[in-house]
């Protein structure tokens, strides 16, 4: 699963660590604590776990790649909102070898994979998804070569194979005025959620980006701007993006909001959930937040 910001990154290791009895244990005691400090759906209880098969990439911007994924099992599947999913990814050079299944632990089932085989996980959000074609599009934002998943991205062809792990969902549907914050990396997350949203909560949505990157924001999110609330850019760097953001809330906020997902660099979502929380009054459990990856390592 995704686990917020609050969670550090060793805490996040040794769940991950732990055998398959613990692990339900631990995760049900995660998810009790989550309900109280923010606004969480239901965990997703599809474990599946299959091939795919890149069939088509496509370089939408400098930093922005779109690949489509194919599957027999994208016929028979739903997704929905946010949709995200585990990304498996063998070393170079190596055949896909994938986790049984059934294995509710999934960073478990990998690490007990030969270290020559096993696959790394990167998390990403399904773009569009046409069940009659059984195909899945995915937005990859690229940063070099400085992890497994942008160097898949930079340098994937139609042919190659890797896995797809099920996961779930982080937005959770609001008929009232909300907020949708985030980075470069998240912004395939908000237009998957914005497309599938209804006018009337379109029109009640505001979308913050902070991003140091224009490119992203006018490929990512094209025809659906003029349909909401607004649309602000947050010009800003690793410097500057969570002082700004901290500002453009506490000067922007109103006290009707309903909702707030916050999605981005880990210490951008935490900062952003803290000034709602304790500068403008927002409940805990009616916040989102996700830190996607962290300055300074690969994102997870």
């Amino acid at each position: 699963m995704r686990f917020p910001p609050v969670l550090s990154a060793a805490a996040r290791r040794g769940v991950n660590a732990l055998g398959t009895k613990l692990y339900p244990l631990v995760i049900r005691a995660y998810q009790a604590w989550a309900k109280r400090n923010m606004a969480v759906p239901e965990p997703s209880r599809d474990n599946r776990v299959f091939p795919v098969t890149v069939t088509a990439v496509e370089t939408v911007a400098p930093r922005l790649k779109r690949l489509t994924l194919h599957a027999d099992q994208f016929t028979e599947i739903t997704t929905r909102y946010d949709e995200y999913f585990g990304l498996l990814i063998p070393p170079a050079g190596r055949r896909l070898v994938l986790p049984e299944a059934t294995d509710t632990n999934i960073r478990a089932a990998l690490a007990a994979i030969d270290e020559a085989d096993r696959p790394d996980m990167r998390i990403y959000t399904v773009r569009s998804h046409d069940r009659e074609a059984g195909e899945i599009t995915v937005d990859m934002v690229t940063h070099g070569h400085s992890g497994p998943g942008s160097s898949f991205a930079l340098d994937a062809k139609p042919g190659d194979v890797v896995g797809y792990r099920s996961r779930g969902v982080s937005y959770l549907p609001n008929p009232g005025p909300q907020l949708l914050v985030a980075d470069p990396t998240a912004l395939p997350a908000v237009h998957a959620i914005v497309e599938q949203l209804d006018d009337t909560t379109r029109a009640a949505t505001t979308v913050v980006a902070v991003i140091d990157d224009h490119d992203c924001v006018e490929k990512i999110l094209p025809q659906l701007q003029s349909s909401l609330a607004g649309l602000v850019i947050i010009d800003a760097d690793e410097q500057t993006a969570n002082d700004k953001l901290t500002q453009w809330l506490i000067g922007n906020v109103t006290d009707d909001l309903t909702f707030a997902w916050i999605c981005a660099e880990q210490s951008l979502a935490a900062t952003g959930r803290r000034t709602l929380v304790k500068q403008l009054g927002v409940e805990k459990t009616n916040i989102m937040f996700c830190g996607y990856w962290k300055r300074g390592k690969a994102r997870a």
